[in-house]
């Protein structure tokens, strides 16, 4: 009689074998912070990928300092190259688990954690999720990314090892993340590229702005990584301007410097690594604030200063700088062209992308008043689709990628 696969998989697991979540045979992408093996993180769209030999299941031991629950996680397995089998996504259990201490100690909230310490309280224990399982043992390449961005309570998240009844192999370099060529691109913006709201239920009139809609893998960010074989790494925040005028609190400058969404405004991030491109998709909250022309002249202003300090942050000038206009407004184009001319002038590599048009046509659910077909107003994944077409072809032709 043939075992379930549960089954086979849990009695397996006795003599699995181990991988620290930061040992080299892991490929990562995205800001992260190692620290004793494990890896730490809480911005969207952070993955790690693994590769097993003669193995039935791929499990990942993962904990999260969030008190009421932790990220949601999405996970693909493949035995052909390319990320095309079943996958499973499963919410970060912020009860804890397997390596639980015993305490009585509440969980601290990410905004309570001290930002010298990047890894969650050790009151937070850790629990194993299945990344891929099989009936007969096989080669596999396991890949987990982050879908919800940190402004919804998710934490952070630390993966302290890998496990498999199989064995772990290194990973060709053209099967890392990023490819033979190491390709590269980070994503800047607000909740658009935070992958906010993708995710709308048929037939569902209106939806909440809570999170639960989100999903990295269907926006234009992950579609545009997974088109080129690039890593990818996104700091986004939902409703914040690349100026001043969403308010007195932290705006995306301030956010950028961060290696977690809590440590803003310090600049905690290293900046060892150079990207190929930065994607910045900067002005629908900006756009709501602007009345004049003196207006979209300090847009443009703060839109070269963005450009300028990420050049410096990096020490480098050799970043393809990406900025876009739509699809939820169309007030700050002219003022990101103009962005772009003066980037331009001073010698950065700046390029236009028009993504305005990606939400026309789009159904939009069960009030005409919706600016797209994703939850409160926000492209969907019909919108994402679109912004990746859009973009696409600039890219390759900017970057020379097929």
């Amino acid at each position: 009689m043939r075992l379930p696969i549960l089954l086979v998989a849990a009695l397996r697991a006795a003599s699995a074998a181990r991988l620290d979540a930061g040992d080299a045979l892991v490929s990562w992408a995205g800001r992260r912070v190692c620290a004793s093996g494990s890896v730490s993180f809480d911005w969207v769209g952070v993955a790690a990928r693994v590769k097993v030999v003669n193995a039935t299941f791929v499990r990942a031991v993962v904990a999260t300092s969030a008190p009421f629950r932790g990220t949601r996680l999405k996970a693909y397995g493949s035995d052909a190259g390319y990320l095309m089998m079943p996958t499973v996504q499963f919410w970060v259990d912020a009860r804890g688990g397997s390596d639980r201490r015993p305490t009585n100690a509440r969980a601290r909230s990410i905004d309570a954690r001290p930002r010298s310490d990047p890894t969650p309280s050790p009151s937070v224990g850790s629990d194993a999720y299945a990344l891929w399982l099989a009936e007969r043992p096989r080669d596999v390449i396991a890949t987990v990314e982050n879908l919800v961005s940190p402004q919804y309570g998710t934490g952070v998240t630390t993966v302290r090892r890998f496990e498999t009844d199989g064995a772990f192999a290194a990973l060709a370099p053209a099967e890392r993340l990023g490819g033979a060529d190491g390709r590269s691109i980070e994503f800047v913006g607000d909740s658009i590229t935070a992958a906010t709201n993708v995710v709308r239920p048929p037939g569902v009139a209106a939806c909440a702005d809570a999170g639960y809609e989100s999903d990295w893998s269907q926006s234009y960010g992950g579609l545009l990584a997974r088109r080129f074989n690039a890593a990818a790494s996104a700091v986004a925040v939902g409703g914040k301007c690349v100026t001043e005028r969403c308010g007195a609190s932290l705006q995306m400058p301030d956010y950028y410097g961060s290696a977690f969404y809590a440590d803003a405004p310090a600049r905690t991030f290293d900046f060892a690594d150079a990207p190929d491109a930065v994607f910045v998709n900067l002005g629908t909250n900006d756009n709501l604030r602007i009345k004049t022309a003196a207006d979209m002249e300090q847009f443009a202003d703060a839109s070269v200063d963005f450009l300028v300090n990420a050049t410096e942050f990096y020490g480098s000038r050799a970043v393809d700088f990406f900025l876009s206009a739509g699809p939820m407004e169309n007030r700050t184009a002219d003022a990101t062209l103009n962005a772009v001319r003066r980037a331009r002038d001073l010698g950065l590599k700046a390029t236009f992308v028009d993504l305005r048009a990606a939400c026309a046509g789009l159904p939009r659910h069960e009030s005409a008043a919706d600016l797209c077909d994703g939850c409160a107003n926000h492209p969907g994944v019909g919108g994402h689709a679109a912004m990746y077409e859009a973009a696409a072809p600039v890219l390759s032709r900017v970057l020379g990628w097929d």
